[in-house]
């Protein structure tokens, strides 16, 4: 008895053996963009439940939302690099030998994201990204927002540094909240807005679709197209 293994672009690729057996691998990057998606609306829900209020409880669940759709974004994305190497390396790298990509995965699999998405136009022979406009800094910036909650360092208001650098690397792309003040500083709290949200999701899906363009391959995202709306 033989197995095939077949990778499909959805969230779940089945490999049939024949009616007794089967391998089963899950893609996660679309459950990712879709959670983001979903939360991002919550979001919107809860600033037009409480529109016109002040600042109450309420905004720990704004806030809570908020970063799980950034976490969600840039696992996203993340998720999206490592399938591209893993289950459509035969697909997207016809022209090299499986041992050669495997090798080169291996050197770049702790990589920064956005170097994961480069390395594959590399070896694709394919126009790199550019990397002076947008939605690549629009990544860039998303991603020190994520990387700011997962090393979190508490900084005094007066005596902000990190704080004011990530403040700054999302400052004219992320919306401050309506609940704050307009001179608080974005990090760590005042970012949290729908438009934040929309402007991280709508850039990651840019992202990932520019990427696709240049690669040549169709989009992933197009089927869920109505869904990822934030």
């Amino acid at each position: 008895m033989t197995d095939a293994n077949v990778s499909v672009s959805s969230l779940e690729a089945v490999s049939a053996v024949d009616s007794i057996q089967s391998r089963v691998i899950s893609s996660l990057s679309i459950t990712h963009f879709l959670s983001a998606a979903s939360f991002s609306r919550k979001v919107g829900q809860l600033e037009t439940d409480h529109v016109g209020e002040v600042f109450g409880d309420f905004f720990e669940e704004i806030q809570s939302f908020s970063i799980a759709t950034i976490f969600s974004l840039v696992a996203a994305l993340e998720a999206y690099a490592n399938e591209l190497f893993v289950l459509y390396k035969d697909v997207i790298f016809p022209d090299l030998r499986i041992d050669v990509v495997a090798k080169l995965w291996e050197l770049y699999e702790k990589k920064p994201t956005v170097e994961k998405y480069d390395l594959a136009l590399f070896l694709a022979n394919k126009p790199a990204l550019e990397k002076g406009g947008r939605p690549y800094q629009d990544i860039d910036a998303l991603i020190k927002l994520r990387n700011g909650f997962v090393h979190y360092r508490p900084e005094w208001s007066d005596e902000q540094v990190e704080h004011r650098k990530i403040s700054v690397a999302i400052s004219g792309k992320a919306i401050g909240s309506s609940f704050y003040p307009t001179e608080t500083p974005l990090f760590p709290r005042a970012w949290s807005s729908h438009k934040t949200l929309l402007w991280a999701l709508n850039n990651s899906i840019e992202f990932v679709e520019k990427f696709e363009s240049q690669m040549g391959i169709s989009s992933n995202l197009l089927p869920f197209k109505d869904r990822l709306r934030g």
